[in-house]
């Protein structure tokens, strides 16, 4: 039963998914609807995986590290460009 990360996922895919930051080795960060705290983000996994431990354990350490923000050089882009992104939307 496809769920709303389901349904977000396949928007950021096709690019309809206007809150995308950028594309993750894990899946996609995007700005949190709503914005409780001025660039709030997720990261939303691709594939959607039931829990994180459907994850292999190199996919869940991915997963975590980017979630953290350890390493977003897999967008491309540095975290500071990410965050003027996120500021400047």
């Amino acid at each position: 039963m496809p769920t709303a990360i389901h349904r977000q996922v396949e928007a950021a895919r096709r690019g309809e998914l206007e809150r995308v930051v950028a594309r993750m080795l894990s899946g996609w960060a995007v700005l949190g609807d709503p914005q409780i705290t001025r660039g709030y983000c997720l990261l939303l996994p691709d594939p959607v995986v039931r829990d994180l431990n459907a994850l292999t354990g190199d996919e869940r350490r991915q997963f975590a590290q980017e979630s953290l923000g350890g390493d977003w050089s897999s967008s491309g882009q540095t975290r500071s460009s990410l965050t003027d992104k996120v500021i400047h939307r």
